[in-house]
């Protein structure tokens, strides 16, 4: 038999029922052998019990001569579509337990004249379906098989939906709600089901009757509960796929892929994929602002698309240095290098960036400035600019507005009057000065002549306080006083 590979993901959904449209028999086991839909009632064989099933209750089979037998009757020979299903639980080992069994060469089997045959049952432990039409052309035992899932002689309870759509021309087997196999119909199994000898072959339960014999063989070792005959394609599986991107790749930011990106695709359904577009994976090897890609997928449950839009940005952002080279006065304080970025993709995350001058020394300096994009690259350029040592600039007033460059403004305090309106006594003598500027001490002079340093870099532009503590003694004496004295100036750019 051939198998089936799968190349996409096939999830495992919520167990479903089959449509029950066209059921025409259905024994169920519940404490008898007669069928609940029709009137083709079967009869006990051997010592066959009822325990506890998945429903009700349910064939107990001992696989000694247990087994259920049902009367020859036409509706057993299907023309076109049909559907076997049932529940079974087993711990039995043996290489071929039957389920259910149509086989009309079942207690003779002239030459060429007794081939129609349809199976449901455990295979080398694995669930298993079979069928043969009046041909017997195929390439299976003249027919056509469908095989596999896991073992199910676990002792627990399975599902098993055996199905010939003639429609869509498949074969088809389901275990526990999902599909564990799909084949194209061959020659051999597509055709009609029928009583070519003549002969009144029942249809069994629980065995299959040796051909040519009254023997059961295969026997069934547990529990079958359930058992249904509908003339119609009764899939488990109503419910379209559902169609999922799987994209993979380094993802950035905002919803951007930053390097090489496959595109791939999950397909989450009850069964197998018959056919598919566009979910093949693709790659994305090149930059885009969005590239769309497509799947489409159908299985037994109808049909199901996706899709999804990737970008990619693998290229870094454009950092410029801007400007080329600034200066800055030693010892100023919060400078920075600046650089512009420019992005043609993703966008800059900023169009400028900056990073911290060092303004301790004086010298030509560099720092590296990083700028980044939207999608998350960065680059980073090396910047030049200058610390010039402050050039010193004596000043008799402050009343007029300080320029903010580089300058070292020395101001030389006037004594003559301190605050308050009280003059100096001239006998009196200024031994220390302590200057600070906006209440912080400014580096100036502490000695004389008393000339406070005023680093303009270090200002903001607007109005200032400079401030000057002093310290009197009266000569010949020990006795000292304190005056205060304020001044308020204002830098510009």
């Amino acid at each position: 038999m051939k198998r089936l590979a799968l190349s996409l993901v096939i999830a495992v959904l919520t167990l479903v029922s089959p449509a029950q449209g066209a059921v025409i028999h259905w024994w169920k086991g519940d404490g008898n052998a007669n069928d609940s839909v029709g009137t083709n009632n079967g009869s006990l064989v051997g010592d066959t019990t009822f325990v506890d099933g998945e429903s009700g209750k349910a064939f107990s089979f001992d696989g000694n001569g247990d087994y259920v037998t049902v009367p020859d009757d036409p509706s057993h020979y299907f023309s076109g579509s049909f559907t076997v299903d049932a529940w079974e639980k087993t711990s039995g080992t043996n290489e071929q337990q039957v389920i259910a069994a149509i086989y009309e060469c079942g207690m003779f089997c002239p030459t060429n004249q007794a081939n129609s045959a349809a199976f449901l049952q455990l295979y080398q432990n694995q669930a298993y379906g079979f069928v043969r039409d009046t041909s017997g052309l195929g390439t299976i035992d003249g027919g056509q098989d469908v095989q596999g899932g896991p073992a199910i002689n676990d002792g627990a309870f399975h599902h098993l939906v055996f199905i010939r759509d003639v429609q869509a021309n498949k074969l088809a087997l389901y275990l526990d709600g999902t599909e564990v196999d799909e084949e194209d119909l061959e020659p051999g199994a597509a055709g009609a089901l029928a009583n070519q000898d003549s002969e009144a072959d029942p249809l069994t339960i629980g065995t299959n009757i040796t051909g040519g014999t009254s023997d059961p063989e295969n026997e069934f070792t547990g529990l079958i509960d359930d058992v249904r005959l509908s003339t119609s394609a009764d899939y488990p599986d109503v419910t379209p796929p559902v169609v999922s991107p799987a994209v993979t790749g380094p993802v950035g930011k905002n919803g951007w892929y930053v390097g090489n990106t496959t595109v791939g695709w999950t397909i989450g359904t009850h069964s197998i994929v018959r056919s598919s577009s566009g979910c093949d994976p693709q790659p994305v090897a090149s930059d885009t602002a969005g590239a769309s890609f497509n799947c489409q997928a159908t299985t037994a449950g109808g049909s199901g698309s996706g899709s999804v839009t990737v970008r990619r940005d693998a290229t870094p952002p454009t950092v410029t240095c801007s400007p080329s080279s600034p200066a800055f006065a030693i010892g100023a304080g919060r400078k920075t290098v600046s650089a512009k970025v420019s992005d043609a993709l993703s966008g800059p995350a900023a169009t400028t960036v900056s990073a911290p001058a060092d303004t301790s020394s004086a010298g030509k300096k560099t720092v590296r400035v990083t700028g980044s994009d939207l999608a998350g690259n960065t680059a980073t350029v090396s910047c030049p600019y200058t610390v010039a040592p402050l050039k010193s600039v004596a000043v008799k007033s402050l009343k007029r507005c300080l320029k903010t460059g580089p300058f070292n403004y020395r101001f030389k305090v006037p004594l003559k009057k301190l605050q308050g309106g009280r003059k100096v006594n001239r006998r009196s003598r200024v031994t220390v000065v302590r200057f600070k500027i906006d209440g912080k001490p400014d580096g100036s002079d502490r000695k004389r002549p008393f000339v406070a340093s005023i680093n303009s870099s270090k200002l903001r532009d607007g109005r200032h306080v400079l401030s000057a503590a002093i310290t009197l003694r009266v000569p010949g004496t020990k006795k000292t006083f304190r005056r205060k004295q304020a001044f308020a100036f204002s830098t510009c750019a």
